[in-house]
């Protein structure tokens, strides 16, 4: 054999032979480096477990939901001339409200879900609107006009979406 290509065959197999040790070194580090990330997921896990952000924790039994409080029941009871009632019925309002809202909500992302969809939309809603017999509100106009009532920052609607009767004439 020529010297020459002895040479270049000794070449080609040292630098075959770095190559590999250089993969052999580059799986280690992608190896630390997912090793690393795992740490670090964990511990950003923990730190935000132990924050009091609203989110259901995973450690205590008891889920939190959002809703509509009796303080809420309260107001709107208030702001439509119902004022004298018990802190019970308020609480028992916001409770029945909540729950019939989550139900809601939850058999739309069903619906959502078995379309192969992670979100719900409109015409999921009004598939549970229909399913479970509610009558839907169609929107209110482009250029709703609103009534300011008395000297608060309450306003309503002149006219309800459903409806061809003036809201102010029902109050009065």
């Amino acid at each position: 054999m020529n010297n020459k290509n002895v040479q270049a065959r000794a070449a080609t197999l040292s630098n075959k032979g770095n190559i590999s040790t250089l993969n052999i070194k580059s799986k280690k580090t992608i190896k630390d480096r997912e090793k690393r990330r795992s740490i670090v997921n964990t511990e950003k896990n923990e730190v935000h477990s132990n924050s009091d952000k609203g989110s259901p924790s995973k450690d205590s039994g008891v889920r939190k939901y959002a809703g509509i409080g009796p303080e809420s029941v309260a107001v709107y009871c208030e702001q439509s001339t119902l004022e004298h009632l018990s802190e019970e019925v308020f609480s028992g309002l916001a409770e029945d409200l909540s729950y019939k809202l989550r139900y809601i909500i939850h058999d739309a992302l069903i619906k959502a879900r078995l379309s192969g969809r992670n979100h719900i939309l409109s015409t999921d809603i009004d598939a549970t609107f229909d399913d479970l017999n509610i009558e839907k509100v169609y929107g209110a106009s482009a250029t709703p006009n609103w009534i300011a009532l008395g000297d608060q920052n309450c306003y309503y609607l002149e006219k309800w979406p459903n409806r061809n009767v003036p809201m102010y004439n029902q109050l009065m």
